[in-house]
């Protein structure tokens, strides 16, 4: 089921990813490609440790266990072709010019350069390559383990008249159409290669994301390949489902000395990559993660509470949690560092689960105590158990430190994890059975199904973890449609970058999901808890949250003939509690001229964060424009015109709410008869960490959802809401819904997993 995405744009996304120059030796631990959150490939073969785009460097590539090669081809002067980088054959092997002036049997009289400082094999009688050559080695390892050969075609700056038509005859010849993706800076042979043949995989290649992504948006294609320095864009409402393979990093080409720098898989998953194109495959497969500090200047830990705290010592701290497992380790590698490292246990501390309560750094695990002045050390440390880690660091000798010195002490001071598959807890298997028969018992080709929840409010030790396994649970057995997730994404108290980053990997967990997300912006997304001074404004929050340009959007299903519209309820800048809940002039008018250009035979469900009456918010006695946007949403509710402003609203933002809003409810006249009545299914929030079903203010039902997050606090509540008992570990520790939409009937199902109870609307 594909969503039409309307109203949509891109987000600059910068992103540092860190990691340390160093000399790679292969490990004994090993791990899989399909254990990690990104798929590998062989850029140019193993291109570090035998020459690049050679049958040898091919051979042990597909040896590996990756996701596929990456290769390049030309043409020979008789119209051959080969595998080459460069259009001339001056870098890699014993001659010089042009590939495009060379005749096949003349190629095939150069040598490959073999190795002078590369540690690792010495090739020797390598030559270029024929495409055909490279076909006949790899293909039954394409047959047999499903790998993929990426064709780059080196056509951007020789134009080689003929080559789409060549090689999509020669793979085919192979019968290997489904084993290969055809990618080229060359934007006109991407839409030749499929105006030749619609069914081929194509990838659009750039040094940036974002003219990946502007290509993508006017043209077919099937992956989108950016330098993985440039991830400076997100997909189209980060909805598209198009692979994103980055390529690029600071590796050697065999024959250099063989040095490498390892990315770290899960920030580059984080930032929406999902295939990560190497010299060093092998490194990949190998190696545990090594994970590099991100050190603060004059930071340290507080020796009692564990929080992160400033320091007129010399010393410098990373923010970040770690998570370790037995075996995992720290290594010191320059014994001219000292350094400390808090750990924090999984003890929950469960005031946060039963009161009103925020944990100032976004962690429920427990800190230990096991540092204080005497703890500085040199010496490596093995983790025995599960918990979280954190690093401080400091001169062994006492001297100043300044911030030139932080990639001394990131080089010397290395995390190395062993990726750790996390296991499924039993206790939630039951609902998972019963969740996914419900859904499938009412799906038909009326239907579609949501996965909803709200407010995830993620934290270190809180859970989300078990909640992202059964959202992925539940959809293999009764896949969604979509995802909604109505906002408060975290608690917003930590730094713009460590809220961004928790975001971002949740963001990756949904993304598995392999279905479109429609996400909604909640008050803490503001960023502004507790006075936080890096708080996000307006635009901010839609560019990070939702890539696009403004906070409120919509979504149409056209062959179910429903438009899911999204709304912006919280402004963090406006003075006072009141006028911080609700919605702007602009987005009442907004919403109203959507609901007017909406196709007469479409319904729509409204989602918010925030709710629509004050009467259901416990946290202020008014909501902004509250009667303006009932009025809005009762005129289009009764079938009357909101092609123009209806009598009233103006009227309706004025100061007097509780009178306007008595007029507006019971406002079902305009200036004509539009559509029909009963169109609007509901209105759908989260926010008040409650379940209500409100049906009997307005002809619509408002229907609230309690917190995903393990919260079960009873007195900040307004009346008529529910809020169940909640508990870690247990099935209870849970919450969010199945919603079946029957799209003809307008009955709304909500299939409850965790904690609470299924609700029906409609008939």
């Amino acid at each position: 089921m594909k969503a039409r995405l309307l109203f949509g744009g891109m987000f600059a996304m910068a992103f540092f990813f860190t990691g340390a120059l160093f000399s790679c030796a292969a490990d004994k631990n090993t791990f899989g490609a399909d254990e990690g959150p990104v798929k590998i490939w062989a850029h140019r073969g193993s291109s570090a440790r035998h020459p690049e785009n050679t049958l040898e460097a091919f051979k042990a590539a597909a040896k590996l266990p990756i996701a596929g090669i990456e290769l390049d081809i030309q043409l020979t002067k008789d119209g051959e072709i080969v595998v080459i980088h460069d259009e001339t054959v001056d870098r890699t092997t014993n001659g010089t010019g042009a590939v495009k002036d060379w005749t096949l049997k003349d190629l095939k009289k150069l040598k490959i350069k073999s190795a002078s400082k590369n540690p690792f094999k010495k090739s020797a009688g390598e030559r270029i390559p024929t495409m055909r050559e490279v076909l006949e080695l790899l293909k039954p390892y394409c047959k047999k383990n499903g790998l993929l050969i990426n064709i780059e075609l080196k056509n951007s700056r020789v134009r080689y008249e003929g080559m789409e038509e060549k090689i999509l005859s020669l793979v085919k010849e192979y019968g290997l159409e489904e084993s290969v993706v055809y990618s080229t800076f060359n934007q006109d042979s991407l839409e030749l290669l499929k105006k030749l043949d619609p069914s081929v995989k194509t990838g659009v290649l750039n040094g940036s994301e974002q003219v990946c992504v502007d290509f993508a948006a006017r043209a077919p294609v099937d992956a989108l390949h950016p330098y993985v320095g440039r991830l400076d864009a997100a997909l189209d409402a980060m909805q598209s489902g198009l692979p994103v393979r980055a390529w690029g990093g600071a590796e050697s080409f065999f024959p250099k000395k063989f040095e490498c720098e390892i990315k770290d898989l899960k920030r580059l998953a984080d930032a929406g990559v999902t295939d990560f194109i190497t010299n060093i495959p092998e490194e990949y497969i190998k190696s545990p993660r090594r994970q590099t500090p991100v050190f603060e200047l004059n930071r340290s830990f507080n020796y009692e509470s564990g929080v992160m705290e400033s320091s007129e010592q010399p010393v410098m701290a990373d923010f970040h949690f770690y998570e370790v497992n037995p075996g995992d380790k720290i290594i010191c590698v320059d014994k001219a560092w000292l350094y400390q490292a808090p750990f924090y246990d999984e003890r929950v501390d469960e005031s946060y689960i039963h009161t009103y309560c925020y944990s100032p750094e976004e962690s429920w695990a427990t800190f230990t105590k096991n540092i204080n002045d005497g703890t500085w050390k040199k010496s490596d440390t093995v983790f025995d158990r599960h918990g979280w880690v954190r690093l401080c660091a400091k001169r062994a000798d006492g001297s100043p430190i300044d911030a030139s010195m932080i990639r001394g002490a990131q080089f010397a001071l290395r995390l190395v994890r062993t990726p750790a598959a996390r296991k499924a807890n039993p206790v939630f298997d039951a609902g998972i059975e019963d969740t996914a028969k419900k859904a499938l018992a009412l799906k038909d080709k009326d239907t579609l199904t949501f996965a909803l929840l709200t407010d995830s409010h993620y934290v270190i030790n809180g859970g989300w973890e078990d909640t992202a396994s059964n959202l992925l649970a539940v959809n293999k057995k009764a896949p969604f449609d979509a995802l909604v997730h109505l906002g408060d994404f975290s608690d917003g108290m930590t730094s713009a970058a460590i809220t961004k980053e928790y975001f971002y990997s949740n963001l990756s967990d949904l993304r598995r999901l392999g279905c479109p997300l429609h996400l909604v912006i909640g008050n803490h997304d503001a960023n502004y808890f507790r006075g936080n001074p890096q708080a996000f404004d307006e635009k901010t929050q839609s560019k990070v949250f939702l890539a696009r340009p403004q906070p409120y959007y919509y979504v149409d299903y056209a062959d179910k003939k429903l438009r899911l519209l999204v709304l912006f309820s919280f402004d963090h800048t406006q003075q006072g509690q009141s006028n911080r809940y609700g919605f702007s002039d602009e987005e009442v008018e907004w919403t109203r001229s959507v609901l007017a250009d909406m196709p007469a035979d479409y319904k729509v469900i409204v989602f918010s964060h925030v709710p629509l009456l004050a009467k259901m918010h416990y946290w202020s006695e008014e909501i902004r424009n509250e009667a303006a946007m009932v009025k809005v949403l009762q005129d289009f509710n009764a079938g009357a015109r909101t092609d123009n402003q209806a009598p009233g609203l103006a009227n309706a933002r004025s100061d007097n709410q509780a009178s306007d809003l008595a007029s507006a409810r019971s406002s079902n006249q305009a200036s004509g008869a539009a559509g029909q009545k009963g169109r609007l299914l509901a209105f759908v929030h989260g926010h008040i960490h409650a379940d209500w079903v409100n049906s009997a203010d307005l002809s619509f039902p408002i229907v609230s959802i309690g917190c995903a997050k393990v919260e079960d606090d009873q007195v900040k509540k307004s009346a008529g809401s529910t809020t169940y008992s909640r508990a870690l570990g247990d099935a209870t520790q849970d919450l969010w819904d199945a919603l079946v939409v029957n799209t003809r009937t307008g009955r709304l199902d909500f299939i409850r997993f965790g904690a609470g109870e299924d609700r029906t609307l409609g008939e």
